[in-house]
């Protein structure tokens, strides 16, 4: 099973909803709030930047996914905040919670690996291809260097689906604690190879190159 032994899914559910770092109940739910607010900007905002949601590029997975991975982890800081809220004694003094939903914590924890992982592939690609294919960093000064990366990440709006999504979840790695499995990394790794046979197929159709460097018809 994907998920494992029930045990396997009870320690699932607590690492996903149950136990965090560095916040409070509120506090938990504010800052994923602000991440979802801010992620719903992001996408809205490239949708109307670029005059449709472009489901071709990766960029677009990426960044969609972030957006439901705040969603869902948003839902679990509120389970976490219910169910130590109210709760009951039973006779041995033991508490025990009146909410429990595995449901979310395996959507919670599969979205978030899958969203992180994406976020560090394209933002290693893109700033890689960003600063040492497309720019002569050796002829540059510090100034001109600095000049750059302030208007790249800062300034360029465009840029932001490459620095924001990689930030907040970067923050949230730390937040919480939920497990990466090999089991959902070989999903991952599917989705990925789903990925590039979309791109191949809306490519071939369409004759259009979404990437520069990667012309699957000029390979074919």
């Amino acid at each position: 099973m994907i998920w494992g032994s029930e045990t396997d899914q009870a320690v699932l559910q607590i690492c996903a909803i149950h136990e965090t770092n560095g916040f409070g109940n509120i506090g938990l739910i504010a800052f994923r709030l602000i991440c979802f607010v801010i992620m719903g900007w992001l996408v809205i905002t490239d949708i109307k930047m670029k005059h449709g949601l472009h489901y071709e590029k990766y960029t677009v997975w990426g960044e969609v996914s972030t957006f439901i991975t705040f969603a869902l982890l948003t839902q679990c800081s509120v389970e976490k905040y219910l169910a130590e809220s109210i709760f009951k004694y039973n006779n041995s003094g033991s508490i025990r919670c009146l909410f429990g939903n595995i449901g979310l914590a395996k959507r919670a924890s599969f979205m978030f690996q899958w969203a992180f992982l994406c976020e560090l592939t394209l933002t290693l690609l893109f700033w890689s291809f960003n600063l040492f294919v497309c720019t002569d960093l050796s002829k540059m000064s510090y100034e001109e260097i600095r000049a750059k990366l302030y208007y790249d990440v800062i300034q360029d709006v465009d840029n932001y689906n490459h620095v924001i999504p990689i930030l907040l979840i970067s923050v949230e790695f730390m937040v919480n604690n939920i497990d990466f499995t090999w089991c959902q990394l070989v999903i991952t790794v599917f989705l990925n190879v789903m990925y590039i046979c979309l791109q191949y197929m809306y490519c071939t159709n369409t004759h259009k190159i979404i990437y520069k460097g990667i012309d699957w018809n000029e390979n074919t």
